[in-house]
């Protein structure tokens, strides 16, 4: 970056005040969305509402940034803006917290037009002025050449998003709670708000962010504000612990003498809950003549490590959790971890899977639906197949997946003919224990759902249930009961499509049995959607519609990778963190490489941007393959993934430059466009892509399209006669 912009006071306080609002901007990003995540049990589709209001709402205030020309006094009112980005993220975490059981009914489960509008009114002012203060701060830059200022405020925001991920994901969230890791943005920004008073009129402005740094900080830091909002959350509940790992927080409470575990907002489960525990083990032990060794997929803490080990054969249970505090936790308040024979194993169970050498006689997976892309791999054809070198000759597979006690109909049975019909690849025998979660049984060799015969195996061996016994039997499996449901998933499994890694098939039927549930009209709300969306993009002149489809491009293929990463190697949060900041250094090094070459701001130029993301995307698929074929190395893990994401990076920064130059309308007019186009186009791919047609269409296909999407705005440049 040139010295050029330090040349006078006004530069260096709009290179300090961006920053920060970088720093702020990402670090607030993830802390909200980690309190949106636990107070809506969301999955992708959540992440891509709430990402989708983000940049909406932050190009709406980029456009709005405009208005700041009239103002008289522009560091005053930077002072002002500096101080809400400040306190407002804290208000986030407050609002969230105090008012889920306020405004929604405690225990509901909340609807997909509840989290879009609850979602959109709690971003909107903070994004509104983020992105208002990005257009600001491109009219206070005092330059050689004006077209330049967008550019330079691109890369300023951009090193401020890049120290506030790295600062969060790889120090705050290891020694401070989510609410507690906002006061570093918040005194960084007040601090910024602070030199910035000091250099404008009157000077007692810097009283505003010194008082609110006294008033609000200091008092919430001296009344331990987590433990306290927490409880509003649990309320009628008693709170026993709240710990956070990089995973997410974990919360213990206790009601009568029943302790309750939560992860990021979502039931784990609870303690004395034996029916559960017993059904979830006893359909598949009793499957296998003398269970040696028993691989236990998530939910040992709750208690069914105790039910395995009441099979005397049983010499060890691998017990594979990916949070550690979870385990952590489960020794401290539950028995169920004590006996000698289980083996936690703290580690993505996928990955566990992958690279263990151990074979297992019985495998259980106690998951719950694949509604989102990190537990539908555990669910697909390729980690069927990784299973099943896993285990021992007849070995028995339990897998659970979302039913019905009656009917089993529409996307239900849909969702459930995928998995029978990727289990059938792998194993012979598929045998179905029918309820509310059907126990998918699958072994090569021949399996019985008779209840006399699965009572008089209990009986024969000494195990002893409370309620998974003759009389639950005699009802759960009632030969016409258990020949229905099979016959149903059966028949719809012959036209299902195998749910694969890269086409995960089962979490895009997982979304639309929970969509239907809430009873969403996707096609009506789509239509509304495209409509609008349509208009939008017809009004866009060439350069802008490039950056749109540009921004559409970072959006999509980050989600790409940062899945298809997910999918290889497992939840591994370092890494996802690496990914995401190498884009960023890349977007920074693309930005400042052209703002360097006042020669690069031509048409071919851009064109040559535009086809390189084009190729860039279509090569992507070749990447994932070679990256499948080396799983088990850490050099795609380590070094290819984030090399990937510079490259596509580079490419996203390296247009913004060349499109405000190429494209000036005056400070304002053209940072509020470019940034606009931008940030709108960043959400359709974070929205369309990430929850709707990566489960349809898949990775490699996505891929292909997001280059079809960038092909067209090349070919609109290249007829384009700039004036």
């Amino acid at each position: 970056m040139s010295s050029g912009i330090f040349r006078t006071r006004q530069n260096t306080l709009v290179f300090v005040s961006i920053t920060a609002l970088g720093v702020s901007s990402i670090m607030t990003q993830l802390t909200v969305m980690r309190e949106l995540l636990s107070t809506f049990a969301g999955n992708e589709l959540v992440v891509g509402v709430v990402l989708a209001n983000w940049l909406l709402l932050t190009g709406v205030g980029s456009a709005l940034g405009t208005l700041s020309q009239r103002f008289r006094r522009p560091l005053v009112w930077l002072v002002g803006l500096q101080v809400f980005v400040a306190l407002m993220p804290l208000g986030h975490v407050l609002l969230v917290r105090g008012l889920r059981n306020v405004v929604f009914i405690r225990g509901e489960a909340i609807g997909f037009a509840q989290i879009v509008s609850s979602t959109f009114l709690l971003l909107l002012p903070y994004c509104l002025v983020a992105g208002f203060v990005l257009t600001f701060a491109a009219t206070l830059l005092r330059l050689d050449d004006e077209r330049r200022a967008p550019g330079r405020i691109y890369v300023l925001d951009t090193i401020g998003d890049i120290l506030g991920g790295c600062l969060f994901a790889f120090v705050l969230v290891y020694v401070l709670t989510t609410f507690t890791s906002l006061y570093v943005p918040c005194a960084l920004n007040l601090a910024c708000a602070v030199v910035v008073g000091l250099a404008a009129r009157p000077r007692w402005l810097v009283a505003v962010p010194i008082a609110a740094a006294v008033g609000v900080i200091v008092p919430s830091m001296l009344t331990r504000p987590d433990p306290a909002t927490t409880q509003w959350v649990h309320s009628g509940e008693e709170l026993v612990e709240r710990q956070e790992s990089r995973y997410g927080s974990v919360v213990v409470t206790r009601v009568a003498d029943q302790l309750q575990f939560y992860e990021n907002g979502t039931l784990l489960f609870y303690t004395h809950n034996d029916m559960a525990n017993e059904r979830a083990v006893h359909f598949a032990m009793v499957q296998h003549a003398a269970p040696r060794q028993v691989l236990l997929v998530s939910g040992g803490v709750a208690g069914t490590t105790t039910e395995i080990l009441k099979y005397p054969s049983v010499e060890r249970v691998d017990y594979v959790e990916l949070d550690p505090l979870v385990i952590r936790l489960g020794k401290k308040y539950t028995r169920s971890l004590e006996d000698p024979r289980v083996r936690p194993i703290a580690t993505d169970g996928r990955l566990y899977v992958r690279r263990t050498r151990e074979t297992y006689d019985v495998v259980i997976l106690d998951l719950p639906t694949p509604d989102t892309a990190q537990i539908n791999r555990f669910f697909t054809r390729e980690f069927f197949g990784e299973l099943k070198e896993r285990c021992t000759p007849g070995a028995v597979v339990c897998v659970p997946m979302k039913g019905a006690a009656n009917y089993l109909g529409g996307t239900l049975a849909k969702l459930n003919a995928s998995l029978f019909a990727t289990l059938r690849e792998f194993f012979e025998a598929i045998a179905i224990v029918p309820g509310e979660t059907h126990l998918f049984l699958a072994s090569e060799k021949p399996l019985t759902l008779d209840p006399d015969e699965i009572a008089g195996r209990l009986a024969a061996r000494g195990v002893e249930t409370r309620y998974v016994n003759e009389y639950y039997f005699s009802d759960l499996l009632n030969p016409e009961r258990v020949e229905t449901t099979r016959q149903r998933i059966q028949e719809a499994a012959h036209a299902a499509p195998i749910n694969r890694d890269f086409a995960p098939v089962c979490y895009f039927y997982a979304i639309r049995y929970w969509l239907s549930e809430h009873r969403v009209r996707l096609g009506v709300f789509a239509g509304i959607i495209g409509a609008v969306l349509a208009v939008y993009v017809a009004r866009l002149k060439p350069v802008p519609l490039a950056i749109f489809t540009t921004g559409f491009a970072a959006a999509a293929l980050e989600v790409v990778v940062i899945i298809a990463f997910q999918v290889l190697y497992g939840y591994a949060y370092h890494q996802i963190g690496v990914i995401v900041t190498m884009f960023m250094v890349g977007a920074a090094l693309g930005a400042t490489v052209m703002n360097r070459l006042r020669r690069a701001a031509s048409r071919a130029t851009m064109i040559g941007l535009e086809l390189a993301v084009v190729v860039f995307s279509c090569a992507l698929p070749l990447f994932f393959m070679l990256a499948r074929r080396g799983a088990s190395s850490a050099l795609f893990a380590q070094v290819g993934f984030p090399v990937v994401m510079v490259l596509l990076g580079g490419l996203v920064g390296a247009e913004f430059p060349v499109a405000s130059r190429l494209w000036f309308r005056g400070v304002a007019p053209t940072a509020a466009t470019l940034y606009n186009s931008d940030l709108v186009g960043a959400c359709v791919g974070a929205a369309v892509v990430g929850a709707v047609l990566l489960p349809i269409l898949g990775l490699n296909t996505v891929c292909l399209l997001v280059g079809g999407v960038n092909l067209v705005s090349a070919a609109v440049l290249l007829v384009w006669k700039p004036r």
